[in-house]
């Protein structure tokens, strides 16, 4: 029998992002396997203790900022703010490494878990006798000279004991290969996104007519990344259309405020329902007939996943990440990058023919459960933690 493990995640972001949830519940499903569990809150933001804390699960504080030029974008080398950004994470950096090679040393796990690729520059604090492992939940952006993407590379290679991939398109971006690197698709819970939850008595809820022609756009964080104006430009080629169609728009509110782009929705505000962050997504996944799915850059999308558990079909745009799911999956149509008009007319298509919704519905439901479920993402990642560990031995 394998010895139980203690484990700590480093968490880089805030609340409401796919990365917690994901971390989430991997932590509940790896403390029922009964496994220590703790939870580093590297943003000490009181959000992030309370997410995990009402779980059962513990957090502590410490301060350090992951490397502020993402995987999304480059440092801009005109950009002063740019510069002085970097200086200011630079000048902080030393004191976070020491700080968080003591708080590793005082907790002596077994496992340091960094929840994101942009930790990367902390990787060495786990020294050499603690076993690490890496989960590369985002993209790889190169850049004109390529030096943070190499250095990442280098590091990922020469530091990590292992690197879990939240998907291909991930693992191919940063060229992992399957000698230190493994693919484990992120975990639903399948108990929240439920497909028995009652349509009919969830557009009660929401205050939708049972006879509307429903579409769900479930991206309330970062809504450029997330195609938000993409969706407002289909949501009126479809009211053009018919009549019928409604739009849901959970967690958007912020973003259109932030983004300035709420005289976008003017239009068609008779048609929506936007709300601010919400946790009960799920009885809006209920309610809607048709998800949409519209990232601008590579990613890897939680929502392709609850459509799937929910039974519903989704449309997609064809980039790295959205693609593998729904051409493995089968639970959805995938459109070119932008094109809202093809978007706009599958989704008229499906509406009008019911069967062909139902068979999406179908597979991609089939997908998800044979493999996204929290139990079996939590066996995966148990195997990759003994891996590491039998690696790092030898």
């Amino acid at each position: 029998m394998q010895s139980k493990l203690n484990i700590l995640f480093i968490h880089h972001g805030h609340a409401k992002g796919g990365a917690a949830i994901s971390l989430l519940f991997l932590a509940q499903a790896l403390i029922k396997r009964d496994h220590r569990v703790l939870v580093l809150n590297t943003t000490c933001l009181p959000e992030v203790d309370e997410l995990f804390k009402k779980s059962g699960i513990p957090t502590i504080r410490y301060r350090i900022r992951f490397f502020p030029h993402t995987t999304l974008g480059a440092l801009r080398i005109l950009s002063a703010g740019d510069w002085i950004y970097f200086a200011y994470w630079l000048l902080r950096y030393p004191g976070s490494w020491i700080g968080l090679r003591k708080v590793i040393k005082d907790i002596s796990p077994d496992i340091v878990h960094y929840n994101s690729v942009t930790l990367f520059p902390y990787l060495s604090a786990a020294g050499t006798s603690v076993t690490s492992v890496v989960h590369i939940r985002e993209g790889a952006y190169e850049g004109m000279l390529k030096i943070r993407y190499n250095l990442i590379r280098h590091l990922l290679r020469n530091q990590a004991d292992n690197i879990v991939s939240i998907c291909e398109d991930n693992a191919d971006a940063f060229k992992i290969g399957l000698d230190k690197g493994v693919v484990i698709y992120n975990p639903v819970d399948l108990r929240k996104f439920n497909s028995t939850i009652d349509k009919r008595e969830s557009r009660i809820k929401l205050g939708i007519s049972q006879n509307a022609k429903v579409c769900l756009f479930a991206g309330g964080c970062n809504g450029v990344i997330k195609g938000l104006s993409d969706f407002a430009e289909i949501a009126k080629k479809l009211y053009s259309v018919d009549k019928s169609v409604f739009c849901l728009l959970p967690s958007a509110a912020n973003e259109m405020d932030k983004l300035g782009i709420k005289d976008t929705f003017v239009a068609i505000e008779s048609i929506c329902l936007i709300t601010e962050f919400t946790y009960n997504i799920e009885n809006w996944f209920a309610a809607a007939d048709i998800v949409f799915v519209l990232h601008k850059t590579p990613h890897f999308s939680r929502t392709l996943l609850e459509a799937g558990a929910m039974k519903k079909p989704f449309i997609a745009y064809d980039i790295g990440g959205l693609r593998e799911v729904a051409l493995k999956g089968k639970g959805g149509i995938l459109v070119p990058l932008g094109n809202t008009d093809m978007a706009s007319e599958i989704a008229l298509e499906l509406f009008n023919n019911p069967k062909k919704a139902e068979v999406l519905s179908r597979q991609g439901h089939k997908w998800v459960i044979e493999h996204c479920s929290a139990t079996m993402h939590a066996e995966k990642i148990e195997h990759t933690y003994y891996k590491a560990i039998k690696r790092k031995v030898k």
